[in-house]
């Protein structure tokens, strides 16, 4: 289905060969009869019913004479408009060349064999456009996953730095595997993996120093016991001794 610009492009077409074609052809015909099938016709195709349009024309077809030519040529036009529900080339074509055979020194045929002759242009656009939007929908999607393994890296980093407030080694670990399965390739892999390096480092020197730390406070235990034990032996020691 075409655009928007594209349905006015194809009704401003339409009114621009038919203002040409009314212009040309008195040269070679007679005005048409003032019918109200004609007037109807006109109206119809002007406001884009087409096939109301068509229909009106077909009557008018059955005609003789310029009621016939211009009914042929507004059947061919109608089928070659693009962008529109009766759109059928093969059907404008059929028209074009019903009304050549019959008319051949119409110049209705001119603004049929335009359109017709416009159509494989307006063919290579819609492709031409097809895929850039597919190439569209290729870099959003490439925006979408970046957006994403932004969010995920963002997520591991509050996990994985120690002196951030949602601090989680388990955690940092799984939003690893979690990246690893979204994006395998990505580079910012080889960055996690190293920032898991140096945390497994940094927990093994915390448990180090937590072990340290625990042993000195049982010695600074049982140093306090020692000197406590000291002290009630000079007190014991004091005590024998101020009989003399």
């Amino acid at each position: 289905m075409f655009s928007l610009g594209t349905r006015l492009f194809v009704g401003l077409l339409a009114v621009v060969l038919l203002a040409g074609a009314c212009g040309r052809r008195t040269a070679l015909l007679a005005p048409p009869p003032p019918s109200t099938l004609f007037a109807d016709a006109e109206a119809a195709l002007r406001f884009g019913d087409y096939a109301r349009a068509d229909d009106l024309y077909r009557e008018m077809s059955e005609g003789p004479g310029g009621a016939r030519e211009i009914a042929l040529a507004r059947r061919a036009l109608i089928y070659a408009l693009p962008g529109t529900d009766v759109h059928d080339r093969v059907r404008s074509r059929a028209f074009l060349d019903q009304l050549v055979s019959e008319f051949p020194a119409t110049m209705l045929a001119t603004e049929v064999e335009a359109v017709l002759g416009i159509l494989p242009g307006i063919d290579d656009l819609r492709v031409t456009g097809e895929q850039r939007l597919v190439e569209i929908e290729a870099l959003e999607a490439v925006v979408e996953d970046a957006r994403r393994e932004r969010e995920r890296l963002s997520l591991f980093l509050d996990h994985a730095f120690p002196l951030d407030p949602e601090f989680d080694p388990e955690r940092a670990r799984a939003d690893y595997r979690e990246f690893l399965a979204a994006a395998p390739d990505s580079q910012s892999r080889r960055v996690m993996e190293r920032i898991l390096f140096l945390l497994a480092q940094w927990e093994r020197l915390s448990a180090i120093g937590a072990d340290h730390e625990a042993r000195l406070t049982a010695l600074g235990t049982e140093v306090r016991a020692l000197r406590g034990e000291l002290d009630r032996l000079k007190e014991i020691d004091l005590g024998r001794r101020l009989p003399d």
